[in-house]
């Protein structure tokens, strides 16, 4: 009876442990939103645009461009990322507002 107590104990441990992890993450993502950030794929493409949206299992941005090389292609409509193709994400520096 007692190593079921604490072995019980040490799951609902673990799990708590790893929710905490969780929403942290995705906190940390939320931060970004209306930001204006580089995707970096795990395929080796860039695409930039304004963060708008995080799902569980995918990333959403707008006035996105396809980033190759030095040119910069426009993309029409929203974009949607799957996370599992995305390696990581630049968060770009907001601009200095003109005096």
């Amino acid at each position: 009876m007692t190593i079921a107590l604490i072995a019980f104990n040490l799951v609902a441990l673990i799990a708590l442990v790893a929710l905490a992890a969780l929403l942290v993450t995705r906190k940390g993502i939320r931060r970004q939103l209306r930001r204006s950030v580089v995707v970096h794929t795990v395929d080796g493409r860039s695409i930039s645009g304004v963060l708008t949206t995080e799902f569980s299992d995918a990333l959403e941005l707008t006035n996105a461009e396809y980033l190759q090389g030095t040119e910069a292609a426009q993309l029409a409509g929203t974009i949607l990322f799957p996370r599992a193709k995305v390696l990581f994400i630049q968060v770009l520096p907001v601009p200095a507002e003109s005096a």
